[in-house]
């Protein structure tokens, strides 16, 4: 668990305390009927009230009776009215993600409350300035305010606050990774719960603890306490609690490399969480089980399940994305029609006074001091607009740097994990097994992105070299995932089912391929394989190839000729499972080079009218080049795609392989 999970776990505890103890639930129409009867102390109370009762599904009508119960309290100077309505503002304007103002209105809120020396309320208003330094990583501030708070609490024997602030301190300490001292606050605040006799309130502190023991490498300990969380879910039949326990439990497995124990209770958690909709714990799940499968080697599972996350990890970051708009954007109407209504309110305060005056000065000076009094309102309405503006533009600009900073988090995770599988998918390629075995080729390989969707396959094979081109539908992650598919079932059909006929292999991997995509339920899905493939025997003097959309290049007396493979891809309908592929020989003689590649050089864009270079300009530059050596013809197939891209990106993932048999 990171830090920045602590913080929210420290918020999520410190959430609680920062209501204040309720009574029993009032119904809101109740409350609102209240208001039409109360004396005015009682009004501000009642107000608050309705705060808590609109905070969590309508927070701008929430905000509405707070500022309200605020303005009240302040007329009759009620100073308790004043310090929980302060109290609230500061829990608002955290939950919107404005943190100074959320602590400008706390610090507030608690020197009100030490005026009129209510103890019990500075406890839990410490307990929130707490959270807003947890949140900004001011861990010793955050720390003070939890201990203060305390002491407090164990000068009142509160008990059940003495276990939050306890718990506070722990998730602190936990940040700072002293894991000793977070331990010992956790285990205190757990024998204070267990004497309460309160079982449910324990589950938290015992995940807490769990995830000390995690931290420790101490695996066996932590499931001890991850598996008490999840019997007292189980007992208060709480699903949401339950599928979070099973995921930690699961966590605990998979970091232990117990994959089959991780599997089922991964699985667990992913039925009850898609069962409550809960998409960010479903994408935590997700990826962790797209790390089992590949630990295992199940590697369609492993691209399945990182689709689905990605999914549900985009829908859940634009829900956020959007109710946070909407929210800033409420609030940001409700704060217009504020300052309208004290323009309003001050422009007929001076009407009126402009009125008396009236009464006591001729008709002339009147008139000119009604002018000066209107100047002054419009000049002062232009200020109170620009002010207000300047405001919000700056407000606005805090955020864009807080969502920036957000997806560059986001971006440098994702950006981490496709190096890594970059970094897999070359240990499979072996890029320099066909130079090595082939001295007179070459490999031009341009992948689009970090990783590729274009793969090239080498294997030397009852004294015949074989060697393929192919192309995998899309590029990056996507296309990469589906290339580690593909190499994995050419191994198998060459190296472990010793057929060596190029078209035998094509009708073999096609079959291979729809027999794993149909399995995955993906019969609507555009996943298949462009490919060139040959068998070169130098003994006989012979090139054999077979092509799925692919085509074989070879130039002999400075003449290219081609061959064309058959229409139909690899897996391109997972319904049709009688497709053949034709062999073509081809009697090699003395200077003729072969060529087979993929279609991201052709269709790339470029020039100054942003055309593509097209698959008769490519076939003139090998014609024109192919005299030059091998290494030199690779050298001027970068320079020439270089050149004609210019500042145009790259349109996709780019494969040539060049060769010379010797015979």
């Amino acid at each position: 668990m990171n830090k920045s999970l602590i913080n929210i776990l420290g918020v999520i505890f410190i959430f609680i305390l920062s209501w204040y103890p309720m009574v029993a639930q009032v119904s809101v129409d109740s409350l609102e009927n209240r208001l039409k009867t109360v004396n005015d102390i009682d009004k501000v109370d009642v107000l608050n009230e309705l705060y808590k009762a609109y905070r969590n599904n309508e927070p701008i009508k929430a905000l509405n009776y707070t500022q309200g119960a605020l303005q009240l309290a302040e007329k009759i100077n009620y100073q308790k009215g004043i310090g929980i309505s302060l109290n609230n503002l500061g829990v608002h304007y955290k939950n919107l993600g404005n943190y100074d103002k959320a602590l400008d209105y706390y610090l507030q809120s608690l020197k009100v409350q030490q005026e009129i020396g209510n103890q019990e309320r500075i406890g839990f208003t410490l307990s929130n300035i707490g959270v807003i330094y947890i949140i900004k990583n001011n861990f010793k501030k955050a720390l003070e305010s939890f201990q203060n708070a305390l002491v407090i609490f164990e000068e009142l024997g509160e008990a059940s606050f003495q276990v939050k602030a306890l718990n506070n301190i722990g998730n602190v300490y936990y940040s700072l990774n002293d894991y000793d001292q977070a331990l010992e606050q956790y285990l205190i605040a757990l024998e204070i719960q267990n004497t309460l006799g309160r079982k449910a309130e324990t589950i938290d502190i015992l995940t807490n603890i769990g995830n000390i023991f995690n931290r420790k490498n101490d695996f066996d300990e932590a499931l001890t306490y991850y598996f008490r969380s999840l019997e007292i879910e189980r007992e208060n039949k709480n699903k949401f609690g339950q599928a979070h326990s099973l995921f930690n439990i699961g966590e605990n497995y998979r970091n232990q490399a117990n994959f089959e124990s991780a599997t089922n209770y991964l699985d667990q958690a992913s039925t009850i969480s898609k069962t409550l909709g809960d998409k960010p714990l479903l994408s935590k799940i997700y990826a962790s089980m797209a790390e089992v499968y590949f630990a295992t080697d199940q590697l369609m599972l492993a691209y399945l399940t990182l689709k689905r996350q990605n999914v549900i990890k985009d829908s859940v970051f634009n829900a956020e994305s959007s109710k946070r708009l909407a929210e800033l954007e409420a609030l940001y109407e409700l704060d217009k029609k504020e300052k309208e209504n004290q323009i309003l309110a001050k422009d007929n305060e001076n009407k009126s006074l402009q009125n008396r005056n009236a009464q006591l000065v001729i008709f002339a000076f009147v008139f000119v001091f009604l002018f000066v009094v209107i100047l002054a309102v419009l000049t002062y309405i232009r200020l109170v607009q620009n002010k207000q503006a300047n405001k919000l533009l700056e407000e606005q600009n805090i955020e864009i740097s807080r969502q920036k900073i957000i997806i560059e988090t986001r971006n440098q995770d994702i950006t981490d994990s496709i190096q890594y599988a970059k970094s897999v998918q070359e240990s499979i390629l072996h890029k320099n097994t066909i130079l090595e075995n082939l001295p007179q080729s070459f490999l031009f390989f341009k992948p689009k992105d970090i990783v590729s969707g274009d793969f090239y396959w080498y294997y030397k094979k009852n004294g015949f070299d074989i060697l393929a081109a192919v192309d995998c539908t899309g590029h990056g992650v996507a296309g990469a995932l589906l290339t580690m598919i593909g190499n994995s079932i050419l191994n198998q059909i060459v190296i472990e089912n010793n057929i060596t006929n190029p078209a035998e292999i094509l009708t073999q991997l096609d079959q291979k391929v729809m027999e794993t995509l149909k399995g995955q339920d993906l019969a609507d899905t555009n996943h298949g394989m462009d490919v060139a493939i040959c068998k070169l025997d130098r003994e006989n003097k012979l090139v054999s190839f077979a092509g799925a959309k692919r085509p074989l290049y070879y130039i002999r007396d400075h003449k290219l000729i081609e061959i064309r493979g058959n229409k139909s891809a690899i897996a391109d309908s997972l319904n049709d499972q009688n497709k053949e592929y034709k062999e073509h020989l081809v009697n090699v003689e003395k200077g003729d080079i072969f060529y087979m590649f993929s279609d991201g050089f052709s269709d790339q864009f470029g020039d100054k009218q942003n055309k593509k270079y097209m698959i008769k300009r490519f076939k003139n530059f090998l014609e024109k080049n192919h005299q030059d050596s091998m290494e030199n013809q690779c050298d001027r197939l970068k320079m020439e795609i270089e050149d004609w891209m210019g500042d145009q990106n790259q349109t996709d993932d780019m494969l040539i392989i060049g060769f010379k048999p010797q015979v």
